[in-house]
């Protein structure tokens, strides 16, 4: 009964992201892909129904293996894995629980010496190109660095479906990933490392660098003790104080400017 449910659940999700979003993809890093290439394994920043949804659709519109299709060679009927996964009574993504099909494949490239994937890092942003050009109700569903919720995307799909972009990353050879650590553990951390700084470069292709945390550096910087005894020795020498905070202010935001870069 459960498992019927579930797939009612998901064909109805289907039916409407087919329906309604329509995707700007960027595919580049996998052009050029025969026959003789190694299997594709799908890896998602964070477990997303809506997510998984696309990334089958899309996969079938650029003639790319379907992350639904199973990989009969290594016994697994499902060819992705989410890199986090909501926990807690907050439901927070995290890596508390690992993926028990990341772990299962990872132990058959450590031990068989014909297995080799092709880790594919893929990153959605749902909302992603609102700008000041367009209207104010789609910039207030833009995408921005938190997860998105799905009442969000719900309202993505209605109002924004044509600034949805999916971004596949460079294929990562995972046999070598994994066989470079001396345990399973260590190749579980290794490969949710590199993960990690595939999707935060994605993400800082696509929405730019995370602006609150921009926010927080400059904070920091003009409540230094360094920078508000400067302030302080520079109104003491006769220099008006406005004019010697927004000098601080701008000198900060330059600073915060070049390390989110």
């Amino acid at each position: 009964m459960r498992e019927t449910l579930k797939r009612l659940h998901y064909a109805v999700a289907r039916r409407f992201v087919r329906l309604l979003a329509r995707p700007t993809v960027n595919t580049a890093f996998l052009d050029g892909r025969d026959e003789a290439s190694p299997d594709i394994v799908y890896a998602l920043a964070n477990r997303s129904l809506s997510d998984i949804v696309l990334l089958e659709l899309v996969a079938a519109q650029h003639n790319l293996p379907s992350p639904l299709a199973s990989l009969d060679s290594l016994d697994e009927a499902r060819r992705f894995f989410f890199l986090n996964r909501p926990s807690g009574w907050r439901r927070r993504h995290t890596m508390r629980t690992v993926s028990e099909r990341m772990r299962r494949l990872e132990a058959k490239l450590q031990e068989d010496d014909d297995v080799a994937l092709s880790l594919v890092p893929v990153s959605m942003f749902w909302g992603r190109a609102a700008n000041k050009e367009k209207s104010w109700l789609r910039s207030l569903f833009a995408e921005g660095w938190a997860v998105s919720s799905r009442a969000r995307r719900l309202l993505i799909l209605l109002f924004n479906r044509r600034d949805i972009f999916v971004q596949f990353g460079v294929p990562m050879a995972w046999r070598e990933i994994v066989r470079a650590t001396a345990s399973e553990s260590l190749a579980t951390r290794r490969t949710a490392r590199l993960l990690r700084v595939k999707f935060r470069n994605q993400k800082v292709a696509a929405l730019g660098p995370d602006l609150s945390h921009r926010r927080t550096l400059v904070g920091q910087i003009l409540s230094s003790a360094q920078v508000t005894a400067a302030i302080n020795e520079a109104v003491a020498s006769g220099t008006p104080q406005k004019r010697v905070e927004r000098a601080a202010q701008n000198a900060a935001h330059r600073i915060a400017s070049d390390m989110s870069y």
